[in-house]
């Protein structure tokens, strides 16, 4: 026997059904195909979540600033003025108060703005007249507010004092969930007596 016989013989014999056929492969493909679909479907709803949690405890937060900074305000206003819908701006819904325990006394302003969804407060010394483009800032954005919804002011007494009753709908960004702020602030410098629609409506549109 011949050294290229010997050689030949310690080869390994090929065998024909040895590898993956054709079929196997695709098989394979296909299932790793659809391993990666719900991977892929369960991340994605991970971060929906997540955005979703975000989003909702940015909008909280952002009601809770707007409750914290009216309250310290109202709680010292002398007068509350009637809600007034302002056709010339667009049907924006307008509330005053006049804040009189520091000199000199302050006109503060509420603004439903409905066309752009967002709750604004600005304020002025008391008399002075300026732009109503002038000092907006936003309190509440994503409001929701239609034809049927109720006023999102509403001025009442209770006992001696004057009262203001703030509702509104907002909506949790990129969601369509909703949530309503109801909450009533008291006016502890007013009387039930002296109630006055004119309060600081020298910057209020027409």
């Amino acid at each position: 026997m011949t050294l290229l016989e010997r050689f030949r013989r310690r080869l390994p014999v090929a065998r024909g059904d040895d590898g993956f056929t054709l079929a196997e492969v695709l098989v394979s493909m296909v299932l790793m195909a659809v391993v990666m679909s719900v991977f892929m479907t369960g991340v994605l709803q991970m971060f929906r979540t997540a955005n979703g949690t975000i989003n909702a405890a940015t909008a909280q937060g952002e009601i809770n600033r707007m409750y914290l900074r009216l309250d310290r305000s109202i709680r010292y206003a002398a007068s509350i003025s009637n809600t007034y819908t302002a056709l010339s701006d667009g049907n924006n819904i307008y509330l005053q108060y006049l804040v009189t325990n520091a000199d000199p006394d302050v006109c503060n302003q509420l603004r439903l703005n409905v066309t752009d969804g967002v709750l604004q407060y600005r304020s002025w010394v008391s008399g002075q007249v300026i732009s109503l483009t002038t000092g907006w800032q936003t309190l509440a954005s994503n409001v929701v507010y239609g034809p049927t919804s109720p006023s999102p002011f509403t001025r009442s007494t209770s006992g001696d004092f004057q009262r203001l009753r703030l509702l509104i709908e907002t909506r949790v960004p990129n969601t369509q969930v909703t949530a309503v702020t109801d909450v009533t602030f008291t006016a502890m410098n007013s009387s039930a007596k002296t109630l006055s629609d004119t309060v600081c409506i020298q910057n209020r549109p027409a």
